[in-house]
């Protein structure tokens, strides 16, 4: 039988390993563009998502978690907290009189400040949230009365250090209430009526609401205090 030969063109070695050297790269390369354009998708994802968990849970004005969250995060609280969560209710005094007297605007760069104020003063893990209008919240878990009232104590000291850009003094009410697990819901309304207390005291105040679910707990006054802590 007569044999086929396969001619070779000059200059040019066929190099079986070359050649899988080659597609491996190529291979490679398809696999690092692909995963380069899978992260971005992720990241596009990721992105969407914050934003709308940002529109969802957060204050547009303020930045803090707004009214839903605050639903959200009491539920989840009375469902599973072991250890008690303080709720502080913050309300700013004859706000009213800031918007009549300086425009809506600049009723909106105080609540702004006032956020900021209490950021500063809470505790890392406090949550603080735009309840209504004028009117804050802020939840502190696995916290004491005393350490619920000295936070808010803080706060109410620190807002009435504010460098307003109006000509105008500013004060908040405050009332602080403890719950855990179930009860965390009547905590709630213990720590709005400890706030209207503040707000009959002559506003400008921290109230504590009594603790008869989880017994007495003493709160150490702060030593600069103008109208101090008490108990309601």
């Amino acid at each position: 039988m007569n044999s086929v030969r396969i001619p070779q063109m000059a200059g040019v070695v066929v190099s079986t390993t070359s050649n899988r050297t080659i597609v491996f790269g190529l291979t490679v390369i398809g696999i690092l563009a692909t995963l380069g354009a899978l992260g971005g998708v992720i990241a596009v994802v990721r992105d969407r998502r914050a934003k709308r968990w940002r529109l969802e849970m957060c204050d547009d004005l303020t930045g803090v978690g707004n009214r839903r969250r605050l639903d959200r995060d009491l539920a989840i609280e009375a469902a599973t907290a072991e250890t008690p969560v303080a709720v502080i209710k913050i309300d700013v005094d004859h706000f009213q009189r800031v918007n009549d007297e300086h425009g809506r605007e600049a009723g909106d760069e105080v609540l702004r400040q006032l956020a900021d104020v209490l950021r500063t003063e809470c505790r890392i893990g406090d949550v603080i949230y735009r309840y209504e209008d004028e009117e804050f919240c802020v939840l502190l878990a696995k916290t004491t009365t005393a350490e619920a009232g000295q936070v808010a104590e803080r706060m109410r000291f620190g807002v009435s250090r504010m460098a307003l850009a109006v000509a105008e003094p500013l004060t908040v009410s405050i009332g602080v209430a403890l719950g855990k697990g179930e009860h965390v819901a009547e905590t709630m309304i213990r720590a709005d009526e400890a706030l209207s207390k503040s707000k009959v005291g002559g506003c400008d105040r921290v109230t504590l609401a009594a603790q008869p679910l989880l017994g007495p707990l003493a709160v150490r006054h702060p030593a600069d205090s103008a109208s101090g802590a008490t108990f309601g």
